[in-house]
């Protein structure tokens, strides 16, 4: 149960007889799901007679749908008729987002690939998925723009397939980690570099740490970009951001 999108194979369906109502009136069988570990954070109108709950499990943000009666509930991905997610829609309207005051010491002590000048004019952290089509036009639209003084650091985290897991080993135990990750990007077409047969421990380690920290950040998905505006405080853009945002704020040190 990492990302919402897989919880729609794997709907949990839960039945809690017998177990009493506790803390905000929770019907039982969300009682059920918060006792073994999720957070529970709001509840939202649904349709169908259904209740919805906001919650969070290991950092991760999902939905939970409650049957009329309370004695069963669904975590997964809710659709309309016309394959629009709900659910999604719903936690990106609705989920509060994380604090971030404390995120820049955090992603500073993440295990990072940096590209740009040595002694930047301004930092940006980029938790980037190597398989992630999205990621790799990020990467391709701030090339030029790295050139006003600004460093990316790229987190690479491992969400989408086991390839992402061992190509990110691959770039991280490299002797050039930078220059192997713009040769994956550069071949991102053709299926990129060729990720390592045996991920060390060590290495392993610290990429689900990376991804940990997606996930603790309130990230959904990659990319998700974080830097400091012109005040200090943490921005945070979740998905591919639009040329203005790219140009005016992420990359804005004229702005400083």
């Amino acid at each position: 149960m990492t990302r919402a999108g897989t919880m729609l194979a794997a709907l949990l369906l839960l039945t809690a007889a017998g177990i009493a109502w506790a803390g905000e009136a929770l019907p039982p069988a969300v009682q059920a799901i918060k006792s073994k570990g999720v957070e529970i954070v709001k509840r939202f109108d649904a349709p169908d007679g259904l209740t919805g709950y906001l919650a969070r499990y290991k950092g991760q943000a999902m939905t939970l749908y409650v049957t009329s009666s309370g004695e069963h509930v669904i975590a997964g991905t809710l659709f309309d008729k016309g394959g629009a997610n709900l659910s999604q829609t719903t936690i990106e309207r609705q989920m509060p987002h994380p604090e971030l005051k404390d995120a820049w010491a955090k992603l500073e002590k993440a295990a990072w690939v940096a590209e740009g000048p040595v002694d930047p004019k301004r930092v940006v952290y980029a938790f980037i998925d190597t398989n992630c089509p999205y990621c790799h036009h990020f990467w391709e639209r701030s090339q030029p723009l790295m050139k006003r003084g600004v460093q990316v650091r790229t987190i690479l985290v491992a969400t989408l397939k086991q390839s992402s897991y061992t190509e990110a080993a691959a770039i991280l135990t490299a002797k050039d980690p930078a220059a192997l990750f713009a040769e994956h990007e550069r071949r991102f077409s053709q299926g990129g570099i060729e990720g390592l047969k045996k991920v060390p421990k060590a290495i392993g380690a610290k990429i689900q740490a990376n991804t940990h920290l997606l996930n603790e950040l309130g990230g959904r998905g990659t990319p998700m970009i974080l830097y400091r505006d012109k005040d200090g405080r943490v921005q945070r853009v979740a998905g591919l951001p639009d040329e203005h945002t790219m140009r005016d704020k992420i990359f804005a040190v004229d702005k400083h």
